[in-house]
């Protein structure tokens, strides 16, 4: 029987604010690509509604809490992605382990 590599995320903090000096969430390590990859498209999936529930508002003005949800979830999307390149890459390496 042929084993398959499964590749998994690594280990990555991050903050949901530019002026936050401290990196208080983080996307665990060794969670499966392709749960990630689910993640990932939740995360972006949201954004995407947010901007689109601001187009419709003509600009969103009006209401906040679109534009924090835009924010945070690009955030968490952007951590997620890295944190899945990185096990991608670790996982590639000759000599890593698997």
């Amino acid at each position: 029987m042929t084993s398959r590599a499964q590749f998994v995320t690594e280990k990555v903090d991050f903050s949901l604010g530019i002026h936050s000096e401290s990196e208080i969430f983080s996307v665990r390590s060794g969670i499966p690509m392709h749960e990630a990859f689910e993640q990932l498209y939740g995360l972006l999936d949201g954004a995407t509604a947010a901007v689109d529930a601001l187009a419709m508002e003509g600009g969103g003005v009006q209401s906040p809490s679109p534009l924090w949800s835009i924010s945070i979830n690009l955030n968490m999307a952007q951590a997620l992605l890295e944190a899945m390149h990185s096990g991608f890459i670790c996982n590639r390496q000759p000599g890593s382990a698997q």
